[in-house]
């Protein structure tokens, strides 16, 4: 065995050595679903967060929505217009709570990241995860739903249009429930 491996290439030694590794003895990627805190049904972990302007937004009894972003993350830039035009912008009115918590960004960033694209609704700095380590540990974009009871409704990461479409389908639905 040991003068067939001596003629054998380097790469395939290393393949064979991978193939006789067990699959539990191999690092495994983590997925967004291993990484997720927080599960729809769960109490929302907390129940205010402070936003970039200085002001208090308590949760109980209204409907938020809390999207989880980096300004240097491509799915959370082509997420941020939608929820300006789609969520934002015809359910405001209605009572819906949008806040877009900056992780690892500081109240200016935040705050230049919102002038830049034209938001209008607030955005909330969390320089240390210490709002986002009560939903995930990695992974953006993130967005929660909470409920007027307080638990949360639904949640997606990353950016893809079915999720969008059932985020706000599921807004819709939370705000037409008896207040």
């Amino acid at each position: 065995m040991i003068t067939l491996l001596r003629r054998l290439p380097l790469s395939a030694v290393l393949l064979l050595a991978l193939l006789a590794t067990p699959a539990r003895a191999r690092a495994a990627e983590p997925t967004p679903e291993s990484t997720t805190v927080t599960q729809v049904g769960n109490p929302c972990p907390i129940s205010s967060i402070q936003t970039s302007d200085g002001s208090t937004i308590e949760f109980k009894g209204r409907v938020v929505v809390l999207n989880f972003f980096g300004t240097w993350c491509g799915p959370c830039n082509t997420e941020m217009p939608r929820l300006e035009k789609d969520l934002w912008a015809p359910l405001k009115d209605e009572g819906v709570i949008l806040v877009a918590v900056g992780r690892e960004h500081s109240t200016p960033e935040v705050e230049k990241f919102k002038t830049q694209k034209g938001l209008t609704f607030p955005v909330a700095a969390d320089p240390k995860r210490d709002t986002y380590k009560h939903f995930a540990t990695q992974y953006i974009p993130r967005c929660v739903v909470v409920g007027r009871d307080g638990e949360i409704k639904f949640q997606s990461v990353g950016f893809e249009e079915k999720d969008f479409t059932t985020l706000v389908a599921t807004v819709k639905r939370e705000l037409a429930k008896a207040r």
